[in-house]
């Protein structure tokens, strides 16, 4: 079977867990949440130790984190050779960042998400953690081969925890691959503070109005205005119009209907800042979308062209202070448009 004809198989099995993005209170944030969650005290010191808070316990954005119970935590620090997080040297730091990175995944997944996906593919599944360019293998509630979920879909400020009953290492390849990632982002995004945010980026180009004035009914234009990072894909006004054309469909009616608006809309966010360089390492992987419960596919052809549920990308990043935006030709369709 095909990674097109598994694809849509998945998007038509997934359709009854869509939930509208946003239609949740997602306070507190993912960290907060792990804080409070009784046995994880010590993941979330870690996390707070690294700098990583701010990173993970944004509300503006969704999460999912295969978290370590006390006694996980403590046996990965003692097996990098520490008893205290204050004693350990910036390099064992930078490491334990790595590892604890690795653990999180941008988009909200329950693990009913997880199981639905599995049963058209399969097989294992790959998902894309938060760690640039490493991605994580899910197979019949086991992460990795090496960890066991042992409870599932306890809901955070901003998405799911999964406790597990093992730490997750990233293999030497994804461990490279997240550093030539990180090297060609930071060339690419070395100016980033400079810049407007995704929302001004928008309003300032005269080929995405359609798309700006869509994101605006939507409510969604507000949203790509916070920190995120978020990494958006945008049609062009000669783009979406031909599509229009195509589809027999009024532009009116579209921007009519606000609740469709905004699933198809926030299909098309990702949490998380995706470079075109970070997408190439994700071929045949999946990704969580501001959509809750919701992934998008990518596969990369031979002559490198990305494709996103099988819609090219034709222009990439172009980057926002906060977050980065693809021009793609084609719409992509959430669960419940595509049954």
């Amino acid at each position: 079977m095909s990674f097109r004809t598994k694809f849509v198989l998945m998007i038509c099995l997934m359709a009854w867990v869509v939930v509208p993005a946003f239609a949740q209170t997602r306070t507190p944030g993912m960290v907060d949440a792990l804080k409070d969650t009784p046995g994880l005290g010590t993941f979330a010191n870690m996390i707070e130790f690294l700098d990583l808070e701010a990173r993970y316990n944004n509300t503006d954005l969704f999460y999912t984190v295969f978290a370590l119970e006390d006694d996980t935590a403590q046996s990965l620090l003692t097996d990098l050779g520490y008893e205290k997080l204050e004693d350990m040297t910036d390099t064992d730091k930078l490491t334990l960042s790595v590892i604890l990175s690795y653990h999180f995944m941008p988009g909200a997944y329950s693990q009913a998400t997880f199981e639905a996906v599995q049963a058209v593919v399969k097989g294992p599944i790959q998902i894309a953690s938060a760690l640039p360019g490493a991605v994580l293998t899910y197979d019949n509630g086991k992460i990795d081969k090496i960890a066991k979920i042992k409870q599932a879909d306890i809901v955070g400020g901003s998405g799911y925890i999964h406790i597990v009953d093992n730490y997750l290492v990233p293999t030497k390849d994804a461990f490279q691959r997240s550093i030539d990632v990180a090297t060609s982002d930071t060339k690419l995004l070395k100016d980033q503070a400079d810049q407007r945010s995704i929302d001004q980026t928008l309003k300032d180009g005269s080929d995405f109005s359609m798309m700006t004035e869509a994101l605006q009914t939507a409510g969604l234009l507000d949203v790509l205005d916070t920190r995120g990072p978020y990494t958006l894909f945008i049609m062009t006004d000669a783009s979406l119009t031909a599509a229009l054309d195509k589809a027999g469909m009024k532009w009116a009616d579209v921007l009519a209907d606000q609740q469709a608006l905004s699933q198809l809309l926030a299909y098309h966010i990702l949490p998380g800042q995706y470079s075109r360089q970070a997408l190439l390492q994700l071929d045949q992987s999946y990704v969580g979308t501001m959509l809750l419960h919701t992934v998008v596919g990518f596969a990369v052809n031979k002559d490198e062209t990305v494709m996103i549920n099988q819609v090219p990308l034709v222009d990439s990043d172009i980057v926002a202070s906060n977050g980065i935006i693809h021009v793609i030709d084609g719409v992509l369709l959430p669960p419940a448009a595509a049954q």
